[in-house]
């Protein structure tokens, strides 16, 4: 059997993430998951506040589609409010309608 040959991705110089000088300017978004002992699947959805390292919201589901991504966001909009910027690690969880407006 063949094996696959790995796509190569170009380097690109890194910057570093300006720190965050107050609480609301900056937040990273997270996808988690987790398997029960019977074997279903449920995933965590967490977004963190950067200063302040405080967990703004936990969702947790058997499955993080958009629109479900995208209802805990303006709940946490409607409770206190969205950091200026958010940060999410792998573009290929968070590449929905949502993030594109």
């Amino acid at each position: 059997m063949r094996k696959r040959r790995r796509k190569r991705i170009a380097a690109v110089e890194r910057t570093p993430l300006p720190l965050p000088t107050g609480p609301n300017q900056s937040g990273s978004m997270d996808f988690v998951s987790d398997g029960l002992a019977y074997g279903r699947r449920f995933r965590y959805l967490n977004v963190v506040g950067d200063y302040t390292r405080e967990c703004l919201v936990i969702a947790v589901d058997t499955s993080q589609p958009g629109l479900r991504v995208q209802q805990v966001l303006e709940r946490l909009k409607e409770m206190r409010g969205l950091p200026a910027s958010i940060t999410v690690d792998n573009a290929l969880n968070a590449s929905g309608m949502y993030n594109a407006r």
